[in-house]
């Protein structure tokens, strides 16, 4: 039975009010110390202007609160602060006698401020009955006096509540304005103080308006970890403003209550987000609705609620929203159905939600339903982990070979050969022999788990750089994916489409050949982003990159970065971000811009989750560049150190090119300089069974400073003067770039010995076929003499020299 104003005052009478106003609310205050002195109800009127009076205040709330002596009384009289006198008071340990309600006018702001801190130790020292009453003429329009609330942190009870017809008879004004400007200011003076809050929740319960919720969504998270209060949390949850509580807050709730872990999955669906989110309305139904049946542990009305939802989007078209509730709901069946129908293609779905259904699927589920197994098999070698996945792929071909799986064998022994080719990173004759294989069972079908997002660089910026694996080779691995990689592209809906450029664009560059290789990158980019291929989009705008800096094209290098950077909005795999971040941070330090190095390349933080399989030593390659430009040389023979350990059992050939010449620079610096010419010497042995030169030219101070040290004499010194010579531009050193290998052997011994009879000594050649190369060499260089040549070759020494000063 409601109760009458009347009613609500009688179980009042026994109170205390404390009546606290500044001068401008003083007549709102007097109607109301008025209207309860006729009430007989017991009260003290302040008038809140100077701080004394707030310590007078509190000295007469203390009094009333506890049962003091004289003694305490006069004590306490003596004390100006606030602070002490609660301090007293609370060693007493004496009981409160009496309810007592202090009614504070909510424009004084200093007051209110002073009473939510005071108030605030008086709740932790578990002080039981005392009420804090906010009352203003423009803060009434809803049904509830004002901020009422007790110790024990939660709302009176609505009986005690006056309403709307209640306070017109109080304040003979029925013309009130919105109440949560007022909630807000309270909760803000309040630094967190619970009672405001719960108010607060009350008031915009009872209003249309929802106000910013930031504060009590901070302060709710903050209450529930320090607290782990069990009874804050059931009185929060029966709030019907459920759909406004962050994911923080119900992190925390399932931590303290001990919730299923699958509520804290809701995030990652935008069931619960950071921003309040009033569209979907049935969605925010079915939160509320299941997150409550979590508090109650109420197990199979949960998974019903999801099942209802994820239907009703199936229903109405929406697949992808459908598994994300079938999910929370844990009724996999259903999404296996949706997947193995065809409701939908597996281009499209999140590969972490598949590898979750994955995770919870039972083993029988597995072998009728083959291509979800094979969709996370797939993930994990692409995505998390090449050797689990290798480990499931094993299982998967065991069980396939004794027929228990359902569907086209042929197709399945296809995906079976598609998802190993990727385990053969190592060996790229193997991993394309793969490809073939799979586009043979396949029949000219595409792969049923092949989606546009899968990353077959595996992070790496530079293609060569992950496939490089065999010294000497690099032709070889470069013809293998131009003509092979076209069995790929057709089975994997273009999945690495245009690498068979890259590869090509990036050896041309790594030789020297830099001709075409601005054309190669930019077709192999036209292609890739046909297809969706970020991966290989930022292979080849880093190659442009490389080649920019090279050629002192600054406006094109640029462009190059700003659309790099541009590309982290539409890189929605953590593994491309990783793959961006190396290729900025790579050209940034060939540009000597170590402050744009990423953090996670510059220091020693380095994640897994980073880059994968062997694309995760780039990473201290960078580091290798980084620590060579910083001249940091204790850390750089560190990082050194450990990559050749690691390349000892697999070797990147262009990691290893970059370990020898840290090495070199490192124990040059450390005064250990045998053991640098040792690196030095293995570094022109590496870099000449390729022909590389591109490490001549971004780190030409480097080698000269390392080959004027030691004055190296053999044919080394011979290769890399022809390498300095080469990595020129064209207009330098008039077609020398036109010259063959076996041509710039010739010519280098012939220049250095001075004779045909002793060039051809020394390469082990007839003198006629040192004069046939050099009359070849002669008829490209548009020259008659060996004085013309060594005239030529000083000029562009000079040249170059010139460049590098």
């Amino acid at each position: 039975m409601k109760k009458s104003i009347k009613q609500k005052l009688q179980a009042l009478k026994n109170s205390n009010f404390f009546l606290v106003s500044s001068p401008i609310g003083y007549g709102k205050t007097t109607n109301v110390l008025e209207f309860i002195k006729s009430y007989h109800l017991k009260s003290i009127w302040i008038d809140a202007t100077t701080i004394n009076e707030i310590d007078l205040l509190w000295r007469e709330i203390v009094n009333h609160l506890f049962n003091v002596n004289k003694k305490t009384e006069q004590r306490l009289s003596a004390i100006a602060t606030p602070e002490e006198c609660l301090e007293i008071v609370i060693k007493k340990n004496d009981s409160v006698t009496e309810d007592i309600y202090v009614v504070v006018d909510n424009l004084c702001v200093n007051l209110i401020q002073e009473m939510m801190r005071m108030l605030e130790i008086l709740v932790n020292k578990k002080i039981n009955k005392i009420r804090f009453v906010v009352i203003s003429e423009e803060s009434l329009k809803d049904s509830s006096l004002s901020l009422v609330v007790d110790r024990k942190q939660r709302v009176i009870d609505k009986d005690f509540w006056f309403n709307e017809q209640d306070i017109g008879y109080l304040f003979k004004n029925e013309k009130y304005h919105n109440y949560y400007e007022l909630a807000k200011t309270i909760f803000e003076l309040s630094q967190g103080w619970p009672p405001g809050v719960y108010a607060m929740f009350n008031s915009y319960k009872k209003t249309e308006h929802i106000y910013d919720l930031t504060y009590i969504n901070e302060y709710l998270f903050d209450q529930v970890l320090k607290n782990k209060s069990h009874e804050l949390i059931d009185e929060l949850a029966k709030l019907s403003l459920f759909e406004n509580f962050t994911m923080d807050f119900v992190r925390s709730v399932c931590k303290v209550k001990g919730i299923p872990k699958e509520i804290l999955e809701l995030q990652e669906k935008g069931l619960i987000t950071r921003e309040v989110n009033y569209k979907d309305y049935k969605y925010q139904k079915i939160v509320k609705e299941a997150f409550r049946n979590y508090l109650d542990k109420n197990e199979l009305q949960i998974k019903n609620i999801f099942k209802q939802a994820g239907e009703w989007y199936l229903v109405n078209k929406e697949p992808l929203v459908a598994i994300e509730y079938f999910f929370q709901g844990k009724c996999f069946n259903e999404i296996i159905r949706i997947l193995e129908e065809g409701t939908m293609s597996y281009m499209d779905i999140d590969p972490c939600l598949i590898q979750k259904v994955f995770e919870c699927l039972p083993t029988s589920t597995r072998y009728q339903f083959p291509y979800v197994y094979l969709s996370y098999v797939c993930d994990c070698m692409t995505n998390i982990d090449v050797y689990t996945g290798l480990k499931l792929l094993n299982e998967f071909k065991r069980d396939l070979d004794e027929n228990r799986f359902k569907g086209d064998k042929d197709k399945l022994e296809g995906e079976y050969h598609f998802i190993k080719a990727f385990s053969h990173f190592n060996d790229i004759s193997k991993m394309m022999e793969e490809f073939k294989m799979a586009f043979y069972y396949f029949k000219g079908e595409k792969s049923k788990i092949a989606y546009p997002k899968m990353v077959a660089t595996f992070g790496s910026c530079s293609l060569l750089y992950l496939y490089h694996f065999e010294s000497g080779r690099l032709k070889d691995l470069v013809e293998t994916i131009e003509s092979e990689v076209k069995y790929f592209i057709q089975i994997a809906y273009g999945v690495n489409a245009g690498s068979e450029f890259m590869v090509q664009a990036e050896r041309n560059y790594e030789i020297g050949d830099y001709q075409n290789v601005i054309s190669l990158a930019k077709t192999a980019y036209q292609e890739a982003k046909q297809f969706q291929q970020i991966s290989i989009c930022i292979n080849s705008l880093f190659t442009q990159g490389r080649w920019a800096l090279q050629n002192q094209d600054k406006n094109l290098y640029f462009e190059i970065m700003e659309e790099l950077k541009s590309m982290y909005a539409i890189a929605d795999v953590p593994i491309v971000e990783s793959e961006l971040d190396c290729a900025i941070s790579w050209l940034n330090i060939l540009d000597d811009q170590l402050d744009q190095v990423s953090d996670w390349i510059k220091y020693d933080n380095v994640s897994e989750n980073h880059l994968l399989h062997e694309a995760w030593t780039l990473s201290y390659v960078l580091k290798i560049l980084y620590c060579i430009k910083k001249k940091d040389y204790r850390k750089l023979l560190n990082y050194c150190n450990i990559l050749d350990n690691y390349f000892k059992e697999q070797m990147h050939v262009i990691g290893l090119i970059y370990v020898k010449l840290g090495k070199a620079i490192a124990y040059l610096k450390l005064d250990q300089k045998s053991i640098s010419k040792e690196n030095l010497i293995s570094l022109f042995e590496i870099t000449e069974r390729d022909n590389f030169v591109s490490i001549f030219y971004e780190f030409k101070d480097e080698i000269l400073l390392l080959l004027n040290e030691y004055e190296i004499k053999d044919d080394y010194s011979r290769y890399i003067k022809t390498q300095l010579i080469k990595a020129r531009k064209e207009d330098d050193f008039k077609g020398l770039n036109s010259l063959t290998k076996k041509e710039y052997k010739v010519m280098v011994a012939f220049i250095d010995y001075g004779s045909y009879k002793e060039a051809s000594n020394k390469l082990y050649i007839s003198i006629n076929t040192v004069k046939s190369h050099m009359k070849k060499v002669y008829l490209k260089l548009q020259i008659n003499s060996r004085e013309q040549l060594l005239e030529l070759i000083k000029t562009c020494e000079t040249n170059s020299n010139e460049k590098i000063t």
